[in-house]
């Protein structure tokens, strides 16, 4: 996963998009079952240690709610998966 993008988190509820470069790419997923790999900055990958990342696709559905992401992995450049520990 190159690292020559930018964050894809929206911060809310302004609903702006993050424009800072990216640091690394996790792997994501909410309750719902809504998972997928999530470039970051260096402050939103604090927020995602600290369970404040909210699911999009939550919160875009018709059935419009706050749902919690969790950080599953760290994708690797070379798209290789690394199990985080809780």
């Amino acid at each position: 996963m190159p690292l020559e993008q930018t964050c894809v988190i929206v911060d809310l509820p302004d609903d702006e998009p993050c424009t800072r470069q990216a640091v690394m790419v996790l792997l994501m997923a909410c309750v719902h079952e809504h998972m997928g790999h999530t470039p970051v900055c260096q402050f939103h990958v604090q927020c995602a240690a600290d369970g404040e990342l909210l699911c999009p696709d939550c919160h875009a559905s018709a059935k419009h709610h706050a749902c919690r992401l969790e950080a599953l992995a760290e994708v690797t450049e070379s798209g290789e998966r690394r199990v985080l520990q809780g």
